[in-house]
């Protein structure tokens, strides 16, 4: 869609740069600590207000207000009462500042429930800036009676210090004669107002007194009004308004170097793009304001952790604010994704190709043309951090590759196109690393093969063009400013939500009552599911009536049936036969929903006709979703196009084709469960009537339209794919990205120009499978995806009326905002199910984004913490009591409710480790392992730890020896390293390859009988990395239905104060209190005679 005519925009780092004093700012030090050394007058520094505090002041004080309009001379007062409190306070330092003011009430009712009305004068705006101010300094007081004018919203501010008269110290509940503060200002452009959309039911338990004052109080949200702010003391307010007075002119709005704040006569103007983090004025402007304490210039300042200079937001002052937070934390993280995440597996390999054909024991057309190579990813060097500890961290199916290699002429270099695929059955001969990324190849012209393995040696280039986040940030502006082609209008129900001004009085709204169809429905699972859960789906089955319950929240710990309750809800509607959208944070989590959806629907009759799955299986381009149609063949091109498809209708199509076919659609499918993927996947359905086609030819049945339609696209598919095979081309993937493709007017035609034809056939055959994909879609039922491609073009069609969000927790909020807004038009209700209390959304940019915590905070958990209703599951199923008991107290406050059904009877692995290790019967151990150090490989930064690695084995072969099946074990561990270290020894060395291996983060949502952790770091020197994270550790201590085995240190809790340390120290104390610690004895020797790992040469130990 075409963005709307901005306005022209305005360079605003001259003017940063002229007043770095303001951005460099603390108050003078005292004469004689002038004369101290260098090192004791920055300790000082450290201990005062400095510029990084004016990034986040907020310095509140009681008072009471008059009230009046501008040009009248009576006023309104509200006063300080025992259930009616005011408060003001200057706000959001550099970032945003502003003057803020908050009616708290009290009710009078026993719960004495609280409500908050919060009214905010940002000091920038639309218009207002050009008025000259005088010149102040953010370490001098400006003058008694100054007047001075930020904004249409903050103008004729007078800020005064005074003494309480006894009838001022009355209303603001003061001290005759006590010091205060006396501010008027007034506003011509109306300011920002929270909290007022109250119910009537809100309304009714307000006294009159209360009433009286929200109502002058609302009166401050229109235009042209006046208001004196009369203070109960002093505090820190003429700190904060020293700051504030000293701003620059224009003043400037958030970011100022990331693009025009202001326009004379416009508007605020987008972020097109960003500078680098590297790019002098922006580090200069960051470090100084990070650490200008130093008092160092700006050359002198590095700064390190971006990250940590902005706070997490919550709640938006405006539509602005929310488009610059949420759009410098996508571009950040996309830019560091781009060029450093990906960048590590993108070098110089040394791999094995395999031809196709032999691997296929088929010859069809174009086959001989592609290889297949294993490339060992295990010694790329991965980053520590959480993110790379997550399954996904390797390159996904559908990825494309780019490997070049030297001529065999030395002259020029070969390149060969092609995709990141699932591995495919390869003979057992062949070595396959426990860290394999499967790729398939279409050779490069300039090498003749002669369809033998090749040895091959070259550069690995992974990377795909991010429609995704182009996607998520045109998003973010569609649910702020709408679009009218789109049909979003600009005050949408969503975007209500995201600025979350109103959310806290959500609370405050009735449940809408169910439908009879809804209640007959919930009348029949009450035997089923438990009373929290029947809550939940009736919260999810009920029709919404305004933005206040537009969304439902489900949350709960871990086995509460979260996934049960979503398809319970999916249920209900395919009984209604209402159009749903179900979208995941992961491919596992589509699983998982799945897999009980369709059970449900089993036991219930419901059937899977019109359920569809999309996956990376279709080749879909990186197109916009919002692309314009493309153009199609002219008469003539389409009497030559039907001709070479009737050709192939009356010769037959050769079943070894199909079979290619088959592969080279579920080999791009990221791993899932092969036996949902074949019943439930769209291009496995598209497969079956491919076939089917093929099968029937002249006898498909043709009696409707719809018939008719379907049988000419499936022809169309296979038209145009053997057309690429004939060219060599049997894999559509593999074509050069860049190449500009011409329109398909050009079918078959100029055969001079043959590379033009196959853009032309490739070009087709896209749209012939994006066709066939929005004809099932169209007339789908429930559609289920991962969140990040939730919007494609396949997907235009489909109109849902009821979108599921599960893994809501785990996913950012620009990925969940894009499919909502995509589809706003036809959605009547959002459900989301999530836990905040597990891990939260995956950013990698912890270093490089100035916008990392908010980024990092899901749409669930803001939502959550703002105040729209949200149903609790507290009643789990999963954990034995023994288990489940520490994580209640740990991570639930104590509110995890265990079913009776968890207290299973005592498994023979309990009592064989009873007897073996001598410690008290349990469900949940801790193997204490001391002496252990923390290896890397050379230049790696992910890690290992010998001895665990050592322990882990030892306990999972004592296990399966005592006939536990290693069906029913998981081992986690914290880091990449370690995890693919076990994979070899268990996997490949002892033949176990029935035990899950994977690291905690790819864990979530997954359960086994027997869970064994290993912690990998023994905490020595305060040193638990991302190991004391505490929303990891509940993940890690979760899994488990009927085991827990814990790998550490008895001393990794260590002395240090972080939460995550302490419950490290509680989790080991109760073991130890309880006689359930297990002392082992570990050797790094044992790993070398197997592995030769460590070793000097290829490691090197943590230090």
């Amino acid at each position: 869609m075409s963005e709307p005519t901005l306005p022209r925009v305005i360079n605003f780092t001259p003017v940063v740069r002229d007043h770095l004093y303001w951005y460099n700012s603390f108050l003078l030090a005292p004469e004689n600590l002038l004369r101290l050394d260098r090192h004791a007058f920055r300790r000082y520094r450290e201990s005062q207000h400095t510029v990084n505090d004016y990034q986040i002041f907020n310095t509140e004080m009681a008072c009471y207000i008059n009230v009046r309009r501008e040009y009248e001379q009576e006023s309104q007062t509200i006063a300080c009462t025992d259930a009616t409190r005011l408060r003001f306070s200057i706000r959001g330092g550099a970032e945003l500042p502003h003057f803020c003011l908050e009616l708290q009430l009290t009710d009078s009712n026993p719960e004495n429930k609280q409500r908050s009305l919060t009214i905010i004068w940002t000091a920038f705006g639309n218009k207002g800036f050009d008025v000259d101010r005088p010149v102040n300094r953010p370490n001098q007081n400006p003058l008694q009676g100054s007047i001075i004018t930020f904004s249409s919203r903050l103008q004729g501010v007078q800020f005064s210090w005074t003494t309480l008269s006894t009838g001022e110290a009355a209303r603001c509940r003061g001290t005759p004669n006590a010091d205060n503060y006396t501010i008027t200002w007034g506003h011509s452009e109306a300011p920002y107002g929270m909290g007022f959309d109250l119910s009537d039911n809100a309304l009714a338990a307000l006294s009159s007194d209360q009433s009286q004052a929200v109502r002058i109080f609302r009166q401050l949200l229109s235009s042209d009004m006046r208001v004196r702010v009369i203070t109960r003391a002093r505090g820190n307010l003429l700190e904060n308004w020293r700051f504030l007075a000293a701003m620059p002119m224009p003043t400037l709005g958030p970011f100022p170097l990331y693009d025009c704040r202001y326009v004379s006569g416009g508007s605020w103007c987008r972020i097109d793009s960003l500078p680098e983090i590297s790019d002098k004025a922006l580090s200069d402007h960051i470090g100084v304001r990070q650490r200008g304490w130093m008092n160092n210039p700006p050359s002198f300042v590095t700064p390190r952790a971006l990250g940590s200079l902005f706070p997490a937001i919550y709640i938006f002052v405006n539509e602005r604010h929310y488009e610059v937070i949420k759009t410098v934390g996508l571009l950040r993280e996309a830019e560091y994704q781009r060029t450093t995440y990906c960048n590590n597996f993108n070098g110089s390999y040394t791999f094995t190709l395999y031809p196709t054909s032999s691997v296929h024991g088929a010859h069809t057309e174009g086959l001989d043309k592609y290889f297949y190579a294993i490339l060992d990813v295990s010694t790329v060097r991965l980053p520590s951090d959480a993110f790379v500890e997550n399954e996904s961290a390797l390159p996904e199916p559908g990825t494309r590759v780019t490997v070049s290699q030297q001529a065999s002429n030395g002259s020029s270099k070969e390149t060969w196109l092609g995709t990141v695929i699932k591995p495919p059955s390869f003979p057992s001969s062949i070595r396959m690393p426990s860290s394999l990324v499967a790729v398939r190849l279409k050779r490069s012209d300039q090498t003749s093969t002669g369809g033998h393995v090749l040895e091959v040696s070259g550069l690995v280039k992974f990377g795909n063009e991010q429609s995704a986040i182009r996607q998520a940030r045109q998003a973010i502006r569609y649910v702020l400013y709408g679009d009218q082609n789109l049909k979003i209008p600009k005050n949408n129900r969503l975007r209500e939500l995201l600025l979350a001004h109103n959310n806290r009085t959500i609370k405050d709204e009735l449940p809408v009552p169910p439908s009879t169809a809804a209640q007959i429905y919930l009348n029949s699972i009450r035997t089923t599911l438990n009373d929290q859960q029947i809550a939940a789906v009736q919260e999810g089955i009920t029709a919404s009536t305004c933005y206040k319950n537009y969304v439902t929240l489900i949350t709960g710990p871990p086995g509460t049936g979260k996934t049960s309750v979503s398809a319970h809800i999916a249920a209900y509607h395919r009984k209604m036969r209402t159009p749903l959208l179900i979208v995941c944070g992961s491919n596992y989590g589509l699983d998982e929903i799945t897999r009980k959806m369709l059970k449900l629907f089993k036991r219930d009759s419901l059937g899977t006709e019109g359920i569809f799955r999309l996956d990376t299986e279709l080749g879909e381009d990186v197109d916009n979703q919002m692309a314009p149609e493309m153009a199609h063949p002219t008469t003539e091109t389409q009497r030559n196009f039907d001709s070479t498809k009737q050709s192939l209708r009356d010769a037959g199509i050769d079943p070894k084709f199909l079979e290619v076919l088959r592969f080279s659609v579920e080999s791009t499918t990221a791993e899932s469960d092969k036996m949902l993927t074949k019943e439930v996947s769209l291009g496995q359905h598209i497969l079956r009537r491919v076939e089917l086609a093929v099968q029937l030819k002249s006898e498909w049945p043709q009696e409707t339209e719809k018939e008719k339609s379907e049988m000419a696209l499936l022809w169309n598919l296979l038209t145009y794919q053997i057309s690429l095979a004939r060219r060599g081309l049997l894999f559509v993937e593999s074509t050069n990205a860049e190449l500009t493709l011409r329109g398909p007017s050009e079918l078959f035609e100029d055969p001079e120009s043959p590379e033009d034809v196959l853009k032309t056939l490739v070009t087709s055959y896209k749209r012939a499978w994006l066709e066939l994909q929005q004809f099932y879609l169209e007339q789908a039922n429930i559609v289920l995806c991962t969140a990040s491609t939730a919007g494609r073009k396949a997907l235009r069609r489909f109109c849902p009326r009821i979108v599921i969000v599960e893994e809501a927790t785990q996913i950012t909020e620009s990925t969940v905002i894009s499919p909502l807004i995509r589809f706003y038009p036809s959605i009547r209700k959002v459900i989301m199910s999530g836990d905040i209390a597990q891990l939260p959304p995956t950013v990698t940019s912890v270093s490089q984004n100035e916008a990392y915590n908010s980024e990092r905070l899901s749409l669930f958990e803001r939502l959550h913490t703002t105040g729209v209703r949200h149903i609790l599951l507290a009643r789990q199923y999963r954990m034995h009591p023994l288990i489940a008991r520490f994580v209640s107290e740990s991570f639930y406050g104590g509110n995890l409710i265990t079913d009776d059904s968890t207290s299973r009877q005592t498994p023979r692995w309990e009592r064989f480790v009873t007897d073996r290790y001598d410690v008290a019967p349990g469900r949940s151990h801790f193997i204490s392992v001391k002496d252990s150090e923390v290896w890397r490989l050379r230049n790696g930064t992910s890690l290992f730890n010998p001895k665990y690695i050592s322990a882990v084995t030892k306990f999972v072969r004592d296990l399966c020896a005592a006939d536990c099946p290693p069906e029913n074990i998981l081992v986690l561990s914290y880091y990449a390293q370690e995890r693919n270290l076990l994979k070899r020894l268990l996997h490949d060395k002892f033949l176990l390859s029935g035990v899950d291996i994977m690291s905690v983060d790819a864990a979530q949502g997954r359960e086994k009988s027997i869970v064994i952790v290993s912690t990998t770091r023994p905490g020595r020197g305060n040193k638990l990395g991302h190991v004391s994270d505490a929303n990891r550790m509940c993940v890690a201590l979760s899994r488990a239905q009927g085991g827990l085995i814990v790998i550490g240190d008895e001393g990794m809790g260590g002395s240090a104060n972080s939460r995550g340390f302490q419950l490290w120290r509680n989790f080991i104390n109760l073991h130890k209190k309880e006689k359930r610690v297990i002392y082992m004895d570990s050797s790094e020797d044992f790993l070398w005679e197997t592995l030769s790992v460590p070793n000097i040469e290829g490691c090197e130990r943590l230090q």
